[in-house]
């Protein structure tokens, strides 16, 4: 069922004049919708709370208009549906969906890449944040580290400043990462028994 169809499932006897009125748009616009118009998002979520239609269903044509008047009631739906959409996710799927009816194949092709990209975007941000959070991880293993060495008297707050100066020169110049108490050994400050001392929480 096209768009315009369902708007007047949803408008049912009254006038366009009157269905205008609950909406709060003029007539015209009515006019408007009956005839193949997209309405924005503000307006598909007024129609959908003054009328308690199913959002899914205005969007789409799928399910029940008003499944709480009908028989399916007393059933769980599978179609999902929109119960308390927000504006900007409505309006996206009408924009989304407007596309999609008018068939321009090029216009159609640049929404999947545009929504591609954003994908592509999204996940790199999850990665980055995930990137993040380990880098956080790391740098708490090295403050734990680095305290235990020196409350166990393995090494001095000066020893351990000059290990994370030269740590950070490492990756400076070569790009690698050592872990602080490897540095430590190579400098002789610590043994290795030492340093598994402390990692394992001895």
């Amino acid at each position: 069922m096209a768009f315009k169809n369902r708007v007047k499932v949803v408008r049912g006897r009254l006038t366009q004049k009157e269905f205008a009125s609950r909406l709060g748009i003029h007539e015209s616009t009515v006019q408007l919708y009956e005839a193949g118009h997209i309405p924005k998002g503000d307006i598909l979520k007024r129609i959908h709370t003054v009328f308690h239609v199913d959002m899914n269903w205005l969007l789409t044509g799928e399910g029940e208009p008003f499944p709480e008047k009908g028989p399916t009631m007393i059933r769980e739906r599978a179609a999902p549906s929109f119960s308390h959409p927000t504006d900007p996710m409505v309006e996206a799927i009408a924009v989304i969906k407007e596309i999609f009816d008018s068939r321009n194949q090029p216009l159609i092709k640049a929404l999947a890449t545009f929504l591609h990209a954003i994908k592509l975007t999204y996940k790199e941000a999850a990665g980055l944040k995930e990137q993040r959070a380990a880098n956080r991880m790391v740098e708490e293993v090295k403050v734990r580290f680095g305290q235990s060495a020196v409350n166990k008297g393995y090494i001095t707050p000066n020893e351990l400043l000059d290990a994370l100066k030269a740590q950070v020169e490492e990756n400076f110049k070569t790009n690698t990462h050592s872990f602080i108490g490897e540095i430590l050994v190579k400098q002789g400050k610590m043994t290795e028994e030492q340093v598994n001392e402390i990692l394992r929480g001895d």
